[in-house]
This record gives structure tokens, C-alpha cells and sequence, in this order.
């Protein structure tokens, strides 16, 4: 068997069903290796099996490990501290197995992911209204060889936690985080509290090597026929309670990453003006400093809530008979500036949307000789037409906002030449 090729070994490997590989890695020698790239590619372990995990996962198969799924399960307690604590362990526990690892330059870059598991048996225990915490996250190993943080949980994670973990990542690359500071079961405080250590644990995050980053938030605040009043969630200062820490560190997130390329905010996030600030935390507002504020960007994907972080609504509710059933209040147009202006501040800038949950706030600007995405899903004609397509384009539907020239110029504004067109499907032309 060994004096066959090795490009037909493999793909005599390939066309084994996964429940069959293991006897054959007896063979031979290559066909062990073989078949340890394959089993050995993606591996899915719980917290309780991570002994079992260093012992198995040695030499050239730590090479071999690209994607791994790591599934947290909770301790049966009731009391918050010492599931925090069971979390803690287990995340740590991995971190220092990891960390031990000498794969050398040969070593494939690890995608991780990481979800956490209620036990069901203890009826006692409330993961939704609890939040649980990372302990002491300096404490945790640094891991090089994960470049991909995909956390997801329904058990209730602090947000901060997520983002402390990937603090330790110095070669991370990209950064996926469910939010929880929205959770309706959450009390205020705990909302407040929440949101403002998200802030200072982005204003912490390594970002050298971050390209990619996303935040998903659960959709709430906002009904069919009437918005679901959303309280502010701005933690108070002592000198000042309108501060949004959270827009502001995603604005120095996206300032002080150098090789960031695509910004994905889903769901719906209370944000403010401050996420596209040309001009915080510079000491000069030249021409040239607004032009370089976020220089990699590629595509921007926004999508907000319904209500800015201090409760002011960014929308009101139309008459019943209209559809759509929202209009802009006035608090959304420097919103909407606000985010032209960042727009125009991105030099490589592809594609940037700016939405809501619900039909009748849209915008997005597409670059020169890209279509613009809604198009394609929908099967529809570009309104400008095959002509224009080699023109910046601006789409802009937000209902109670047509016809406004400072939102045409601003969104026309990105690109030089740049056409902006009002309405889902038809409308004005502005050049």
C-alpha cells in the first residue's frame, strides 16, 4: 500500500465515510497521517473532557487542529460567584493547555470557538437573569495560535468577559461577540453596568492583528405599531451622565486598528454620533487627519436600534393607515451626518449600510463598479442604471428624511461625482 502515490492515498482517504477512518490508520504510517488530518482538522470537546484533549491531541496532530469547538458546561450550583468561577476554570484550563503547545512555524491558525451550557436539572438556577463574570482574566495564558474568537452562549456571559478573553489573544485577527446587555431579564443596573465594562474592556483589546469584528445585540425596543419605550442605559459619571462609553471605544476600536477591513454591528444596538467621530481623540481636525481616521476599512455593516443609548428615540410612530409605520424624529439626522462624514473618512470603503430592524431606514453607499447588494438579493434593477454603475452611489430610504439637501449633499459627499437616490424603488436622482 505504501508504494502507492501519495496524491492517490489521498484521495482513496477522501472517499472513507468519517465512522470508517479509524481502523485504516493501522495500515500504515501515511495512511495514519492522512487520516489524522481529517480527524484531527476540527475537533469539538467539553470543559470536562479538556484531560482527555491534552492527552490524545499531541505532536503533529496540534499542527493539524484548525477549528475547535469548545463547549463550557456549567456546574450544577445555584450561586452566581461559583458558576463564574466554574466558567473561569474551564476557560483557563484550556488556555494553559493551548499555551503549552510547541507546534513551531508549521502550525495551522485556530479558529475557537466557545459556547456555554446550562444544567437543566437544577431548577433553582436563573442563567438569564445572572450574569456571569471571568475572574481575574489577566490571570490567563496568552495563546498565539488562535487568530479566531467565535463565543456564543445562552447562559448569560458578561460581554466584558468575552472581549477580556480575547485580550489574551495577541494574534487575533477576528472577534465575533453576542451581546447580552440587552437581555430583557436583565434589570437596569445590571444593563448599565454591563455596556459601560464592554467599553472599557474594547478600550483594552489588542487590535494589531484584528481584520474583522463583529457585535450581535438580541432585536428589542420597537413593536409593529409602537416602539417599546427603551430606557437609558448610559452608566452615570460623576460629572457627566450623557457620556456613551460604548460608541466611543468602538470608535477608537476601528481609530487604532491597523488591518481592520470589515466592521459587521447586527442585531440592534443602542448607538450614538460618537461611533463616527472624525475627530475624537485627535488633537488636530486638518483635512488630512479627518481623511486617515479610519484608513483600512472595507465594508461597514450597521445595524442600530431604535432608540439612541440615553432613550431618545430615533423614530416615531406614523399614523396607523401609513406604511411604512415609523418616521425619523429629528434625533436620528445627526446620526445620519454623522455617519456620512465617517463614511467619507474611509478611503478604501467598498460598502457601508446603515439600517433598522424594520422596512423604511435604510442606507448604504456603494463604490465605483460594485452593484449594490440589495439589487442582487431582490433580483432587481439598479435604479441608476448599467450607465452609472461606474459612479460612488448612495441609496437613502429613511422616511421623514426625503428631500433633506444636507443628507444628499453629506451621502453624495463620500465619494467625489458621488448620485444619491431617495426611496426603496423609485425617487430622485441627486448628483
Amino acid at each position: 500500500m505504501n508504494s502507492l502515490p501519495h496524491e492517490l492515498l489521498e484521495i482513496i482517504v477522501s472517499h472513507l465515510w468519517s465512522d470508517e477512518l479509524a481502523p485504516f490508520a493501522t495500515i500504515s504510517a501515511t495512511f495514519q497521517e492522512l487520516i489524522e488530518r481529517r480527524t484531527f482538522r476540527e475537533l469539538e470537546i467539553r470543559s470536562t473532557d479538556i484531560d482527555q484533549f491534552v492527552a490524545i491531541v499531541t505532536g503533529s496532530r496540534r499542527r493539524i487542529l484548525r477549528l475547535l469547538d469548545y463547549c463550557i458546561a456549567l456546574p450544577a450550583v445555584a450561586e452566581r460567584q461559583r458558576n463564574s468561577l466554574g466558567f473561569t476554570k474551564a476557560i483557563h484550563d484550556l488556555f494553559f493547555a493551548l499555551s503549552r503547545w510547541d507546534t513551531g512555524s508549521r502550525a495551522n491558525p485556530i479558529n475557537l470557538s466557545i459556547s456555554v451550557v446550562e444544567d437543566n436539572t437544577h431548577s433553582r438556577i436563573d442563567y438569564r437573569r445572572s450574569i456571569l463574570e471571568l475572574t481575574a482574566p489577566d490571570s490567563l495564558p496568552s495563546v498565539p495560535l488562535i487568530h479566531t474568537l467565535r463565543p456564543e452562549s445562552d447562559v448569560c456571559i458578561s460581554d466584558s468577559s468575552w472581549v477580556n478573553i480575547a485580550s489574551r489573544l495577541p494574534n487575533l485577527e477576528r472577534l465575533d461577540v453576542h451581546l447580552n446587555h440587552q437581555r430583557p431579564g436583565l434589570d437596569l443596573d445590571q444593563r448599565r453596568h454591563n455596556r459601560h465594562n464592554l467599553a472599557e474592556a474594547l478600550n483594552n483589546l489588542n487590535t494589531s492583528h484584528l481584520v474583522h469584528f463583529t457585535l450581535f445585540s438580541p432585536a428589542i425596543g420597537w413593536l409593529r405599531r409602537s416602539f417599546r419605550h427603551t430606557p437609558n442605559i448610559l452608566l452615570p459619571d460623576d460629572d457627566d451622565d450623557t457620556t456613551d462609553h460604548l460608541s466611543l471605544a468602538l470608535n477608537r476600536l476601528l481609530r487604532r486598528s491597523p488591518h481592520l477591513r470589515t466592521l459587521d454591528i447586527c442585531g440592534a444596538v443602542p448607538l450614538s454620533p460618537a461611533l463616527f467621530d472624525v475627530s475624537s481623540d485627535e488633537e488636530t481636525t486638518t483635512a488630512a487627519a479627518t481623511a486617515a481616521s479610519f484608513p483600512r476599512l472595507e465594508r461597514v455593516s450597521i445595524c442600530f436600534a431604535a432608540c439612541a443609548p440615553d432613550g431618545t428615540p430615533y423614530f416615531l410612530s406614523a399614523p396607523a393607515t401609513d406604511i411604512p409605520d415609523f418616521v425619523a424624529a429629528a434625533s436620528l439626522r445627526p446620526f445620519v451626518l454623522a455617519a456620512a462624514r465617517a463614511a467619507e473618512s474611509m478611503p478604501r470603503l467598498r460598502h457601508f449600510s446603515l439600517e433598522t430592524q424594520f422596512r423604511g431606514c435604510s442606507i448604504a453607499y456603494v463604490a465605483p463598479g460594485l452593484p449594490y447588494p440589495a439589487c442582487e438579493w431582490l433580483g432587481e434593477v439598479d435604479p441608476f442604471g448599467k450607465e452609472n454603475l461606474w459612479l460612488p452611489r448612495s441609496y437613502v430610504d429613511v422616511r421623514g428624511l426625503e428631500g433633506d439637501e444636507e443628507v444628499a449633499e453629506a451621502w453624495g459627499g463620500v465619494r467625489e461625482g458621488g448620485l444619491v437616490y431617495w426611496g426603496p424603488v423609485t425617487g430622485s436622482l441627486v448628483g
